[in-house]
């Protein structure tokens, strides 16, 4: 879809279903929504699974991130369980694509980030790998001047550690973070980083003999490391067994790729005059107000995505170059004065989500705050206060009593 149709495809998901995605992730948090569905459609995700996975998506209004951990064992998952609830951290444990191989994969609320990688680091450091120096050991022997280097290795790490221990390296393996990428994470002392370099030299130089080349090894930092079991949604699928990815290709028919938009179907929607029977039936509705939109504040509007997109007055901002937008259904606005300004209804007491517009950044749209109907009403929209002539209710009243199957007498 072209980036007009995104930018409404993402406001119209967020109005209908609460999935409020921000403009820079729509596509990668759509692809996973896709992949849940298609999970649940083959029998692999059961109802209450998916049906915990939309709440975490209306709970943390699309902002989550992937990530791997390195277990799955019961106790150890439990433990983790344990800490989140005390740490307070929103999250959700994902379906294990591909049991025993000993990852599990969670999403969490991007605003807890900090808790959750500070509690990450623990955990991993706390699960070094093999018979070398545990992370306590090492932090202590070399009073905490260790680094991290990521080796490039496609052979057993038992051959490794071999290597190392023979060296006399003060080393540990940290657990793999991002299984099958051919990288060796090693945490060691400084005092021993001569020692690694000569060794990766000789290594490299042993594989050349061999006929392969070895890229160099990087020298990373924890946080560089705690970066790598981050996933993105395709990540994810990939993390899927063969069997697996087997019985979701066979859900395919060939060739078929379904968009976004048929993915979340837009319902029958259509903009309406002021002398629709509709707008009188709104304009009684108790707790709603009226409210006139000059065309001047339109942004956008698209009957085929069912969105009417206004600028809300008083909201730009000079110095961040933004303004506030609302996204408001498009069965619910009507046109009057020639399609010169448009009328719709606020509930006094809904809160509303609004976007932040910031026309000269890449990414145009992305989350505003929520505004009460009475705070948009009272300090942003005008009331509508012209009132209809005589002539025009009749014809409204009579389009009321016709929809609703009432006779109506002719004079």
């Amino acid at each position: 879809m072209n980036d007009g149709n995104e930018v409404l495809t993402i406001i119209r998901i967020g109005m209908e279903t609460q999935y409020y995605l921000l403009k820079g992730a729509v596509k990668s948090i759509l692809q996973l929504i896709q992949f849940m569905k298609k999970m649940e459609k083959t029998g692999l995700l059961k109802g209450k699974e998916m049906n915990n996975f939309n709440s975490f998506i209306k709970k943390t209004e699309g902002q989550f991130q992937l990530l791997n951990i390195p277990t799955e064992q019961a106790e150890e998952l439990a433990g983790m369980r344990e800490n989140f609830k005390k740490l307070g951290i929103t999250y959700i444990v994902l379906p294990d694509l591909n049991p025993n191989d000993g990852m599990t994969q969670i999403a969490y609320y991007v605003p807890h980030t900090n808790k959750v990688e500070a509690w990450y680091q623990n955990f991993c450091i706390n699960h070094l790998q093999g018979g070398e120096k545990d992370s306590i050991k090492l932090r202590n022997l070399t009073e905490g001047n260790t680094s991290i280097v990521s080796i490039p290795w496609e052979g057993e790490v038992g051959k490794l550690r071999e290597d190392l221990d023979r060296l006399k390296i003060n080393y540990a393996v940290l657990p793999d973070l991002n299984i099958g990428d051919g990288y060796v994470q090693v945490m060691y002392a400084n005092a021993d980083a001569p020692n690694i370099r000569a060794w990766f030299e000789l290594y490299q130089k042993e594989m050349l003999k061999q006929g392969k080349s070895i890229q160099d090894s990087e020298r990373m930092t924890m946080d560089g490391y705690i970066n790598m079991g981050k996933l993105s949604p395709g990540d994810y699928e990939q993390t899927a067994s063969g069997d697996i990815k087997e019985r979701l290709k066979e859900m395919e028919k060939p060739g078929e790729k379904k968009s976004f938009e048929e993915v979340f179907p837009v319902p029958g929607s259509q903009m309406s005059s002021v002398h629709d029977g509709k707008y009188l039936s709104m304009k009684e509705q108790p707790g709603t107000v009226e409210i006139t939109i000059n065309e001047a504040l339109v942004r956008n509007i698209s009957e085929e995505q069912g969105l009417f997109l206004t600028r809300i007055p008083g909201t730009y901002n000079a110095d961040g170059k933004e303004e506030l937008d609302l996204a408001l259904d498009v069965n619910n606005v009507f046109r009057t004065d020639d399609g010169k300004t448009y009328i719709s209804f606020l509930e006094l007491n809904k809160n509303y989500r609004t976007f932040k517009y910031h026309p000269e950044e890449e990414t145009k749209f992305t989350l505003g705050p929520q505004m009460l109907g009475k705070e948009l009403f009272g300090e942003h929209f005008e009331k509508v206060t012209r009132k209809l002539d005589r002539a025009k209710k009749e014809t409204l009243v009579k389009n009321v009593m016709k929809s609703a199957g009432i006779p109506v007498l002719k004079r």
